[in-house]
């Protein structure tokens, strides 16, 4: 199953991302422009890295539309 993770470079949106993988599915990760994805740096060559601003309709849309997801899980969270 194709598997979009908005968040993926957070604590649990990692983890979300690493279980995916372990049980076989393709994991696309979304993060920020500009976020840092060192929580991701071990899984680089196995999952897609996508950027997007999930603020911005036409961002989260191409995403979507090119990444064509079976799943979404929506991890992402905006903390001041």
């Amino acid at each position: 199953m194709r598997v979009l993770v908005t968040g993926a470079s957070g604590f649990i949106g990692a983890h979300v991302a690493r279980m995916l993988l372990e049980r076989g599915h393709e994991v696309h990760a979304v993060v920020r422009p500009g976020r840092a994805t060192g929580g991701l740096a071990d899984l680089e060559g196995s999952i897609s890295i996508e950027e997007a601003d999930l603020a911005d309709g036409a961002a989260a849309g191409a995403v979507a539309e090119a990444t064509r997801p079976d799943a979404l899980v929506h991890a992402a969270w905006y903390v001041e």
